[in-house]
């Protein structure tokens, strides 16, 4: 459900009901679990925890030009300015990319690639001297946050994208007419030159045989998500080679055979399973979102984000503008 739009982030009392008539409405059988996924993507806040944490970083490891630790108002000044140029430079490298699914794996890799050539010390005025070792410091720290942000940002959207080209790929197959070990058992059969085998053997034998090929597919596909290729720029599928039922006789090249239509099979099925393993993944990370709310609001005195309990999530959050 849209968690960050007005009618549910100002009226708690409405998510509350479109929860119990979700829950009356799904038959008995199920039960629904409805989450109020957030989509904010990122917007640069000078309240940001992480702010503290870089002032915190340069008071315990920096020095000035004179060798002294650096103030507490000298190293937030160096904090918010070391934020805002992280934040200039992941905004332009994110700006196409809202949609797309990275593993995190990858996404640590891409965002520390992006971050070793930009920002550099000399574009931060700080008073603290930025030295290669604190600097090294300051941009784990910088990738760390933007890894979270880029996983988290956009949720909904990336997650109504992900489904609808699922859908799209995945209305070409009738799943239920693929019977792929049913098939593998009739190659089996139709080949078979020993006498009498029991079903149970060649049955036994078809679930071996799709193991082996599901396993390398499995393992392909992770391989190549894992280090944060697109689809189309996947190595080639390289398949398993058959290895029929032991004790049994059959036609010579019936492994050639089940290998090469299992091939064909399980190339066909790559797109649509990408496309599903994303749409899997994504839902697996979907987040609640609650109205923002803080103790202590960066405007001091204002009422714009009102703690409820157990209806908001507490923290340093940028002040939500009232509904005109």
């Amino acid at each position: 459900m849209p968690g960050w739009t007005a009618q549910y982030t100002d009226n708690l009392d409405l998510r509350r009901y479109a929860e119990r008539t979700i829950q009356q409405e799904t038959p008995s059988h199920l039960l629904g679990k409805t989450c109020w996924v957030g989509n904010d993507g990122f917007v640069e806040n000078p309240c940001d925890e992480v702010v503290s944490e870089l002032a915190g970083l340069l008071i315990a490891k920096g020095l000035t030009a004179g060798g002294v630790a650096p103030s507490e108002t000298e190293a937030c000044a160096c904090a918010n300015a070391i934020y805002h140029a992280f934040s200039v430079v992941f905004d332009a490298w994110y700006a196409d990319k809202t949609l797309e699914y990275f593993h995190p794996d990858a996404l640590t890799v891409l965002i520390s690639s992006v971050f070793a050539a930009t920002p550099k010390p000399r574009d931060v005025a700080c008073a603290a001297v930025l030295t290669p070792a604190l600097w090294d410091s300051v941009r784990s720290v910088m990738v760390k946050y933007f890894v979270q942000i880029a996983l988290y940002g956009w949720q909904f959207e990336r997650f109504e994208s992900a489904w609808c080209k699922w859908l799209q790929v995945n209305a070409q197959f009738d799943w239920t007419d693929e019977r792929l070990h049913e098939r593998v058992q009739v190659l089996l059969e139709t080949n078979l030159l020993t006498p009498d085998v029991q079903d149970k053997v060649l049955c036994d034998c078809a679930t071996v045989i799709l193991t082996q090929f599901g396993m390398a597919f499995f393992n392909w596909m992770d391989g190549n998500l894992k280090t944060g290729k697109a689809f189309a720029d996947f190595t080639a599928l390289v398949p398993p080679t058959v290895i029929l039922c032991p004790g049994l006789n059959f036609k010579p090249g019936t492994d050639a055979v089940i290998g090469t239509w299992l091939t064909a099979r399980y190339a066909s099925y790559a797109e649509v399973s990408y496309r599903l393993w994303i749409v899997v993944l994504l839902l697996s990370t979907l987040r609640n979102t609650y109205p923002a709310a803080t103790l202590h609001d960066c405007d001091e005195g204002s009422d714009a984000n009102p703690v409820r309990l157990d209806s908001t999530a507490l923290g340093n959050h940028p002040l939500r503008t009232p509904p005109t």
